[in-house]
């Protein structure tokens, strides 16, 4: 477990969690994105996190994978590639941020900052001259969260998803420098 405030911990995920993980995700990946799929983002949620897709990402070597729990309840998820470059610094060290989903019950509150305030640490701690990250680009308040952080935009690229809807594709990469 990682303490990352009083009220904000993360608790690594473990094989045996596939049920509650898959189960977050179906509550909390479509309150978010289902307006950009043609099933409410239900391919995505079976494809990224039921029991198989989440085994092998926890045998991903240097990567961490937390549940992330606000006030004794479970709000969220947190991957962290600790050896993933950048294809915009493809030299340099870097540090991704692979996933991060919030329950969007918890807006406002910090936690998101609070996380990237965590994965700016992990940088700094192992090493790593540039944490970046992929996002929508047609998410403004994303966009907006990740500059007021410290990112900057970085190179683009589609998602080829099959039932992802053709105006939401687009994807854009973001870092930050570390300090």
């Amino acid at each position: 477990m990682i303490k990352i405030k009083s009220s904000i911990r993360l608790n690594a995920i473990e094989p045996a969690d596939y049920r509650v993980h898959y189960e977050l995700m179906q509550r909390i990946y479509p309150s978010a994105f289902a307006y950009m799929w043609s099933d409410d983002g239900a391919w995505y949620v079976k494809r990224i996190h039921e029991k198989s897709a989440l085994l092998l990402d926890l045998k991903v070597p240097d990567s961490s994978y937390h549940h992330v729990y606000f006030r004794e309840k479970l709000v969220g998820i947190l991957r962290l590639k600790f050896a993933e470059l950048s294809p915009d610094f493809p030299n340099q060290p870097a540090l991704k941020i692979d996933r991060v989903y919030l329950d969007d019950n918890v807006r406002g509150e910090g936690l998101g900052t609070k996380l990237i305030d965590y994965a700016k640490e992990e940088a700094r701690r192992r090493g790593k001259k540039i944490l970046w990250l992929e996002r929508m680009d047609t998410n403004e308040a994303t966009i907006n969260f990740y500059r007021k952080c410290g990112f900057v935009d970085g190179s683009s690229f589609r998602l080829t998803f099959p039932l992802l809807r053709e105006e939401f594709r687009g994807m854009h990469r973001m870092s930050w420098r570390v300090e």
